[in-house]
């Protein structure tokens, strides 16, 4: 009796001892939309994340490439970092719909948008793809558009979107 005791108490001190360690501890996995988060998760997690950007910084954050090696990475993911403010409203929902990782859904708790809570300062009146056609002729590039100063003289050798007719 005493023996079955005395195995009892080492056993209980060994656990009590053991869940106090990180010895098994594993590092959260983190995916990061763009390197910048990455950066600054991986400052502020220390040893206790390991953080993938599915970008790199000479990419058009706008129209990223989706490449299918995406998608297992997002499936490991326990969180998933965006920019938020529709940054990666091009690229990035397609790639949720295929990862099949319920957690880093927009809106769980998993899912962290950097945007919210960030006051905007100028809230674009037209999309990214209307800004770069001419309003008053939108089946022509070239058209009616005010030409920046700096482009004066340039609609030969220069973007059409900013030459005047």
């Amino acid at each position: 009796m005493k023996g079955k005791t005395f195995l009892g108490a080492v056993f209980a001190i060994l656990l009590i001892v053991g869940l106090g360690t990180d010895l098994y501890a594993q590092p959260i996995r983190v995916i990061t939309t763009v390197p910048d988060l990455s950066d600054i998760t991986k400052q502020i997690g220390k040893e206790l994340v390991n953080v993938e950007s599915l970008t790199r910084g000479v990419e058009f954050m706008h129209a990223v490439p989706v490449k299918p090696s995406f998608v297992p990475r997002l499936n490991r993911a326990d969180i998933l970092v965006v920019m938020g403010l529709d940054l990666e409203a091009s690229w990035l929902p397609a790639l949720l719909e295929a990862a099949s990782q319920p957690k880093i859904l927009p809106g769980q708790a998993a899912h962290i948008d950097t945007s919210v809570g960030v006051a905007v300062a100028e809230v674009p009146q037209r999309s990214a793809s209307a800004q770069s056609r001419c309003p008053a002729r939108p089946d022509r590039h070239r058209g009616s558009c005010r030409m920046p100063p700096y482009a004066e003289g340039s609609c030969a050798t220069g973007p059409p979107r900013y030459c005047a007719p």
